[in-house]
């Protein structure tokens, strides 16, 4: 905040915006809302930049399969870049025109492990969860 909210930053660059992601996907579409879907955590929000742990990735001027390669790349754990590859490359095959492919399947099953595992990772040793 001492920079994004900082007087003398903001006008030497114009207003600065800055969202907080739930999660997003590898085209740079931001869930800023619900927590897996049904949980509502904040209001609604849009980014250009997309920042991480990791690194950034600009997705100005992207078209959606820019976008998703650079955020593999640049954004990703690097635990999670193959996988993220495989994927990408996956509905690539399938995807027939489509602006962002995605195979609903394979991508909601992350989610189904990350509740019954506590991680997205597929080499995560499984445990007894209940919900």
């Amino acid at each position: 905040m001492e920079i994004s909210n900082n007087p003398e930053v903001i006008c030497r660059m114009g207003r600065i915006t800055m969202n907080t992601a739930l999660e997003d996907d590898i085209y740079g579409n931001v869930n800023s809302t619900h927590v897996l879907g049904s949980e509502m955590m904040n209001g609604i929000g849009g980014i250009q930049v997309m920042v991480s742990e990791q690194d950034l990735a600009d997705l100005r001027a992207k078209i959606p399969k820019e976008s998703a390669r650079l955020i593999i790349e640049k954004c990703a754990h690097p635990i999670y870049k193959n996988q993220l590859r495989d994927y990408f490359e996956h509905v690539q095959r399938f995807s027939f025109g489509q602006h962002t492919s995605h195979d609903l399947k394979q991508a909601l099953s992350w989610h189904i492990r990350l509740q019954e595992t506590d991680s997205m990772h597929p080499d995560h040793q499984t445990t007894t969860r209940q919900f």
